[in-house]
Parts: C-alpha cells; sequence; structure tokens
C-alpha cells in the first residue's frame, strides 16, 4: 500500500519519548502566535517531526484540527528547508486559521535561516 503524496511515511515521523527529549533538550525555539517551534539538527540523515496539542486546547476534535492544520503547514513548507532538522510543532491556541499559521512559521523559519527565500 502507497502512501498520497504529501503523506508522512513513519520514518518521518517522531514517535518515541526519547526522540522528543532528545528535541526539546537540544531545540532552538521559534514563538509565533498560534504555535510554537521547536528544532535542532537532525540525529538521521533525514530530519523528522513531531506535531503536540495539549489538553489546554481543548478537546480531541480541537486538538486534532490543530494538529491536521500543523501539519499541513508544515508540508507546504518542507521543501523549502536549506538543511535537515527534527522539529516539534506545539499548538498554542485553538483557532487556527491555516493561511496565518504558514505565514507566521515561514517568517520565524526565515528568520532562523531555516527556509530559503521564496
Amino acid at each position: 500500500m502507497s502512501l498520497p503524496s504529501g503523506a508522512f511515511p513513519k520514518s518521518k515521523r517522531l514517535r518515541h519519548k526519547h526522540h522528543f527529549k532528545y528535541v526539546f533538550d537540544r531545540a532552538k525555539r521559534i514563538e509565533c502566535p498560534s504555535v510554537r517551534v521547536y528544532f535542532t539538527n537532525a540525529l538521521n540523515e533525514h530530519g523528522q517531526v513531531g506535531f503536540i496539542a495539549s489538553k489546554k486546547i481543548g478537546s480531541a476534535v480541537v486538538r486534532n484540527k490543530s494538529k491536521r492544520i500543523m501539519r499541513e503547514c508544515y508540508r507546504h513548507l518542507q521543501s523549502n528547508f536549506t538543511r535537515e532538522v527534527d522539529m516539534i510543532l506545539v499548538a498554542k491556541k485553538s483557532e487556527m486559521i491555516i493561511l496565518d499559521v504558514k505565514s507566521s512559521m515561514k517568517t520565524g523559519m526565515e528568520k532562523h535561516k531555516l527556509l530559503k527565500y521564496e
């Protein structure tokens, strides 16, 4: 069974507690209005990403929607990364608008030289 284009294979996801801890311990942080981004140089040959939405955000439906929005924004930006990084995206609020999240993530990542200027 093949994955649809843009989908995240398991090899591109942070899945274990020790991987999340590795990123949090070594990470630099980017603050955006609705998302907090933690990133560090990739542990493997390719970067991995994890998405977090705590119970402070809201019900399971709201948390899953927040993670879907962050995943979609990441999917659009990942081809422009300048280097391989491990990254964790943490939702900060429940009312997320995809265009606002994407533009604020793009601006923050460009400031830290993670993205090529388009």
